[in-house]
């Protein structure tokens, strides 16, 4: 090569590699590829279908409803918004479930439009596990959280005092304990739980509550479910026609 020629880069030869890789693997890769993409189709319509009619269900068969909010531009965003989110989620998880009733129950009182759409906006920030652990800080009177709270679903008031420590997480989440701190602070960042203060914990400590302790405030330190996530939770025991805070 001349000296006066530019030498490529290493980047530029690993990107010629890649694409000569590419190009051999063309005959395997296309049909895979194009498997994928139909799967990935099949499910979305799948996904789409369900929605809407889990969505007519959860209005007693009131498909007019429906028919209605598309006229309306703020409703028919939240329609639209809704699906976006549902053809990405599992049918079977109740992020899917709590999408089909926030939105069911906002197009169906326009006045509760605005606040179910942000209710829609955090579930698109949502994984299952989030609403997994949503529930069990915010289930009343489980000192000690049992494991098996999945087969005795919390039907009740949520609790918005007391809280959970790390330590009862610990307990009932135990396949992955390092998940805890990032999906704990995902609910706190998006308004869902807060960290109990310590004044609070002394407040409880005569009801009998478990004061934080300062040697492993990270470890004691309890998270409650706040109001807001209470309101967002609720939607799981109702119906589109029940009344929700607005």
């Amino acid at each position: 090569m001349d000296e006066d020629t530019p030498r490529p880069s290493e980047s530029f030869e690993v990107a010629l590699d890649a694409l000569a890789t590419a190009a051999s693997l063309a005959p395997i890769v296309g049909p895979l590829l194009q498997g994928l993409v139909q799967a990935r189709t099949n499910d979305h319509t799948r996904r789409s279908i369900t929605y809407l009619e889990q969505m007519v269900r959860d209005l007693d068969g009131r498909f007019s409803v429906i028919e209605d909010a598309i006229q309306d531009p703020k409703r028919a965003d939240l329609l639209v918004s809704g699906l976006e989110i549902a053809v990405r989620t599992d049918e079977d998880t109740e992020r899917f479930q709590l999408l089909v009733r926030v939105v069911a129950g906002g197009i169906q009182h326009p006045a509760r439009t605005e606040r179910a759409q942000l209710f829609v906006d955090i579930l698109g920030q949502l994984q299952p596990v989030h609403l997994d652990y949503l529930r069990v800080i915010g289930m009343p009177g489980l000192e000690r959280p049992m494991r098996n709270w999945r087969d005795n679903p919390w039907l009740g008031a949520w609790d918005t005092e007391r809280g959970k420590e790390r330590r009862q997480l610990e307990e009932v989440f135990t396949e992955h304990p390092n998940d805890i701190d990032p999906v704990v602070a995902r609910l706190d960042s998006l308004g869902l739980i807060r960290p109990r203060t310590y004044q609070e914990s002394e407040k409880g400590m005569r009801g009998g509550f478990v004061p934080l302790v300062p040697k492993a405030p990270e470890i004691r330190t309890p998270y409650v479910l706040t109001p807001f996530g209470a309101d967002l939770l609720n939607f799981l025991n109702t119906s589109a026609d029940t009344s929700r805070p607005t």
